[in-house]
């Protein structure tokens, strides 16, 4: 159905309690702003650049976000320029509980040296969990 809004530019999604979001390829090319923000994500991937070219502002804000290491590239991707994130401080993770209340942004990619481990720990597990793309 998005297909067809090939000059869309702007796109709100908010409140939506959204757990999946996904786009198809050759679509919303022109998609600058993505507001996904207060729905039911809990991890963010960089596909979402891959499919969306030209977005460069994206809200994920108030999304309950597990802090693993899989999370690490899609952090990385918003904050390089020209990407930026509106409402940055509320971007919190809700797991693993040693992530807990923590910014995504103050997440450290040295805490994630092999790509298996979870920022927890080892005992600290995280069940599969709704994407954004």
């Amino acid at each position: 159905m998005l297909c067809k809004l090939n000059g869309l530019i702007r796109l709100h999604l908010s409140g939506n309690k959204m757990k999946k979001f996904s786009v198809n390829w050759n679509c919303l090319q022109n998609l600058v702003v993505l507001d996904v923000s207060g729905n039911e994500f809990s991890t963010l991937s960089t596909h979402l650049w891959e499919v969306l070219p030209s977005l460069t502002t994206v809200d994920i804000s108030s999304n309950p976000l597990y802090c693993d290491c899989d999370i690490i590239p899609a952090i990385k991707e918003l904050s390089k320029s020209p990407t930026s994130s509106f409402n940055q401080g509320y971007a919190i993770c809700v797991a693993p509980e040693s992530r807990k209340g923590q910014n995504i942004f103050e997440i450290s990619n040295s805490a994630c040296k092999d790509s298996h481990r979870k920022l927890g720990g080892e005992n600290e597990q995280i069940a599969s969990s709704p994407q954004l793309l």
